[in-house]
């Protein structure tokens, strides 16, 4: 994406007409004086000429009579009176030598070299226009040569006419000029600030307009008062504004409309430009790649999701191809499992113009799957083995005489406990059966929390007592009333306490603890073992049906594996909750947090 390139800072546009006036003010003034004092210095110079020529033509028949007697001292009474007039008179011989000169005593430089004595000697006739040395003037020269009748040259009668008036006059002509347009600068300044303004004003309502329109405020559009072209672009400007007014309306429904379709979705859906960049995410895309913010709109989707699975989709996508669905783990995420699909979207012409992602949160529904297979294979397993176990009892039986009678017995007992393990299976699985039956609808009235607690302890004291395992249950007389079902919290305490004391190590204790958080109006029973402890992995599927930490430890000591699946359904009809903290070789403590009753 090509970057905008900074704007310069700029004067308002009225100062820079008024700026531009006063330029073109000035600068006409300074041609005119430029232009007119030309012209009146051309005048000058050729009045000047004009003197120095009348002058010339004056003295020329004296001049070439003198010089034709070598009549010096005439020539020099004729320099001596031209001296008042304004005009010098120099008289050159053909080799260059001063013989008479009006405005310098003699005698002076060789004059050969002069390029109006030169022009002269050459042609006949010469002018220049230079600066004198000898009088410290510029002046303005012409000379002429003068001839004998017999075609022999006299010499040159050169005459002068100083430039120091004329440039007197163009002084003069310039401070006059500065003086006039100071005085005349106010007055302009003034006209065009008037003029800017007039020029500049609607310009600027426009631009005020316009910059409304693009915040979106169409609440005051601009309005044409004159008909000229600033009144029919006010005019063009307000129709503009009426047709994006609409247009907006229309599409900010549009938009609101999709926007409140693409939240309310439970999936999440991500829509992408050709490159990669995001164009908009909704919340449950957040949600589902455990973000804490939908990704940005504009920046590439990379930078929110760092997933090769999800990436490859996308590219793929917007190449064209159209992806299946396909589940993607979450990394760090706990086995978060997200079902992520992609379909380009094409243009009229064919061409890709994006892709659509569509992300599922699919971990509870892949967790119930891996547990229905589970649960079918551990029944399966749960169930077989007892029966194979009574099967090759009774085959056992069948296959004793009546004289192995203490092997029969043996064998009857084995039969026995496997049947009564079997009843124990099926009586769990019924339990969970109407547990989960019940959900919701489950009666539940404020119950005496610690009285049951007491109760449960009572039921697996003898089982402590013969592992050697001490009980502790709190000693405070308040009780504490929750709302729920007494028989089915009898029953979370008598699971919790039997496994305490079943998992624990000889010697060992379980000690009960019973909290109150008034804030949260919940009460919270921790049931704190020293036993072996759990594994974290083990933790977040302790509560699934059949899942043992030690299968082969579990089964010895007689557990069916539904105990604390029975728990958690439990408590959750209660609509409580249900944690595990747990270390191997320390311990594990079960805390089960259930909601007061009303009058506790």
């Amino acid at each position: 994406m090509s970057e905008v390139p900074a704007r310069r800072r700029a004067l308002p546009l009225w100062l820079r007409i008024a700026f531009a006036s006063l330029a073109a003010f000035l600068l006409a003034t300074a041609v005119a004086g430029i232009y007119l004092g030309a012209h009146l210095r051309e005048l000058g110079e050729r009045a000047i000429d004009e003197r120095i020529r009348e002058h010339l033509t004056l003295i020329t028949p004296v001049v070439r009579a003198d010089l034709s007697r070598d009549d010096r001292a005439g020539l020099a009474e004729l320099a001596a009176a031209a001296k008042g007039t304004g005009v010098r008179v120099t008289v050159i011989l053909p080799d260059g030598e001063v013989v008479a000169e009006s405005d310098h005593p003699l005698p002076l430089a060789n004059h050969a070299d002069r390029p109006e004595v030169k022009a002269a000697l050459e042609s006949g006739a010469g002018e220049g226009l230079r600066h004198s040395t000898t009088v410290d003037d510029d002046l303005l020269y012409v000379a002429r040569r003068l001839d004998a009748p017999d075609g022999r040259v006299l010499g040159v009668l050169r005459l002068a006419g100083s430039m120091a008036e004329l440039s007197r006059v163009d002084a003069e002509w310039l401070r006059n000029l500065l003086a006039a347009g100071l005085l005349g600068l106010p007055v302009a300044a003034v006209v065009a600030w008037l003029a800017a303004r007039h020029i500049a004003r609607p310009l600027e309502e426009m631009t005020a307009a316009a910059t409304r329109m693009a915040a979106g405020d169409f609440s005051r559009l601009p309005r044409g008062e004159r008909d000229d072209e600033a009144g029919r672009l006010a005019e063009a400007l307000r129709g503009m504004g009426r047709e994006l007014s609409s247009m907006l309306e229309k599409s900010e429904a549009g938009r609101a409309e999709l926007s409140a379709i693409l939240e309310s979705m439970a999936e999440g859906v991500i829509a992408l430009a050709p490159d990669e960049s995001v164009l908009h995410a909704n919340r449950s895309a957040a949600e589902c790649l455990q973000l804490a913010s939908p990704p940005q709109s504009g920046r590439p989707l990379v930078e929110s999701v760092r997933i090769p699975e999800i990436s490859a989709i996308v590219r793929a996508a917007l190449r064209g191809e159209v992806a299946r669905e396909t589940d993607v783990a979450l990394p760090g995420a706990a086995g978060r499992v997200v079902s992520v699909g992609a379909a380009p979207v094409r243009g009229d012409s064919g061409e890709s113009r994006g892709a659509v992602v569509v992300l599922r949160d699919v971990t509870v529904m892949r967790r119930l799957e891996r547990t229905r297979l589970d649960f079918v294979a551990n029944v399966s397993h749960e169930l077989r083995t007892p029966l194979a176990a009574m099967s090759s009892a009774m085959e056992t039986v069948q296959s004793l005489g009546d004289a192995e009678s203490e092997a029969r017995n043996r064998m009857v007992e084995v039969a026995m406990r496997h049947a009564k393990r079997l009843g124990a299976i099926v009586d769990d699985l019924l339990a969970l059966s109407q547990i989960e039956s019940e959900g919701d609808r489950l009666e539940r009235t404020p119950v005496p929390l610690k009285r049951g607690i007491r109760q449960a302890a009572a039921a697996v004291g003898p089982a402590a007592a013969v592992a050697g395992v001490s009980v502790s249950l709190p000693h405070d007389s308040d009780e504490v009333r929750v709302l729920g079902h007494e028989g089915r919290l009898e029953q979370v305490w008598v699971n919790l306490l039997a496994n305490a004391v079943k998992y624990n190590r000889p010697g060992g204790s379980v000690t009960v603890e019973v909290s109150v958080d008034p804030v949260r109006r919940e009460a919270c029973v921790a049931v704190r073992d020293t036993g072996q402890g759990m594994p974290a992995e083990a933790i977040p599927r302790v509560f699934e049906r059949f899942y043992r930490v030690d299968k082969g430890r579990s089964r010895d000591q007689g557990g069916t594996g539904l105990g604390l699946a029975i728990v958690k359904h439990i408590v959750r009809a209660h609509r409580g909750r249900i944690e595990v903290v747990s270390e191997p070789g320390v311990g594990s403590t079960f805390a089960v947090h259930l909601p007061l009753a009303r009058d506790s």
